[in-house]
């Protein structure tokens, strides 16, 4: 069985860890689902196709030269090497023991989980897990995790259904609706905002309701006959619920577009020429009154007073 937490065995494989019951032990000290030695072997084969001898046995002795990292690299497991040590990267270590930290709050775990199953981008995600969770996951974080926690690409159909029988029963609800319903239902699961279209809704009540009603007329016996008349009773009400929902969205949608339409055909008042020159006769008068204003006259003017006293 694959699990979307391949890369962190690979990790723990490429620390030394060959046996099922350590990697398991370590699995579970971040609450994570345990494997079985088939995923275990799957590991240990990779590196062994991978590594030459000479950094098999740095692994053994614990004994790391420089080319250790680069051969990490090819492995996908450069950035959680980077924060062992003797590296301890400044760089690369907090955001390392960040997404550590995601496993010590369940919920921002499922919720995390939940929204890479539905395919959110890295930096949406990151925004609305800030928003929720105060978290300071950011868009490489949420990539960083993706990449050694929880990778849906690793995951086929059967796999899944093997996955939710090992985790907890909230998480393994939440993964079941990313898997199978729109992204608006998932966020209602995971108390996100969200926005809900009351006529959608009703439409999907309307569609199961019809289903169980189905079902039970065609098994036909005394008890599933009263289910039937039951459900059949949800499924007249729910019709007139939906179509005057449905019929009200069309209403708003035609006064809409009616309006958008009145104000597009409506032509805009112009002012006359009378009207224009009016205006323009009163702006040049208002002009030349202010420029009189401005000018000296012969009573006020310094000089014909002085004159005038002589």
């Amino acid at each position: 069985m694959a699990v979307p937490h391949e890369i962190y065995v690979r990790f723990l494989a490429s620390k030394g860890l060959n046996e099922l019951s350590k990697v398991n032990e370590a699995l579970g000290a971040i609450s994570l689902p345990p494997i079985d030695q088939k995923a275990l072997e799957s590991q240990l084969a990779a590196l062994d196709a991978v590594l030459p001898s000479g950094v098999s046995e740095q692994i053994e002795k614990k004994d790391f030269k420089e080319d250790f990292l680069q051969w990490m690299e090819v492995l996908d497991l450069r950035e959680l090497w980077l924060a062992e040590k003797p590296w301890q990267d400044p760089d690369i270590r907090p955001a390392v023991k960040l997404i550590f930290d995601v496993h010590q709050d369940t919920v921002l775990r499922k919720t995390l989980n939940s929204l890479l199953i539905k395919g959110m981008k890295a930096k949406d995600l990151a925004q609305t897990l800030g928003a929720k969770f105060a978290t300071l996951l950011k868009e490489e974080h949420v990539d960083l995790y993706s990449k050694v926690f929880f990778n849906p690409a690793r995951m086929a159909r059967a796999d899944w259904r093997q996955y939710l029988r090992l985790v907890p029963d909230t998480e393994a609800r939440a993964y079941a609706i990313a898997l199978s319903e729109p992204l608006d239902v998932l966020k209602i699961e995971l108390e996100l905002p969200s926005k809900v279209s009351v006529s959608e809704t009703l439409q999907w009540l309307l569609s199961k309701s019809y289903s169980k009603a189905r079902t039970f007329m065609e098994i036909n016996t005394p008890e599933a006959n009263r289910e039937a008349r039951e459900w059949i009773e949800q499924v007249v009400k729910l019709t007139d619920k939906y179509e005057k929902y449905r019929s009200g969205d069309q209403d708003d949608f035609a006064k809409n577009l009616q309006m958008e339409f009145h104000f597009i055909d409506t032509p805009f008042e112009e002012p006359d020429g009378d009207l224009l020159k009016e205006v323009a006769d009163r702006l040049k008068n208002k002009v030349l009154a202010e420029d009189e204003a401005k000018e000296p006259t012969a009573d006020k003017d310094p000089i014909f007073e002085q004159a005038g006293e002589e």
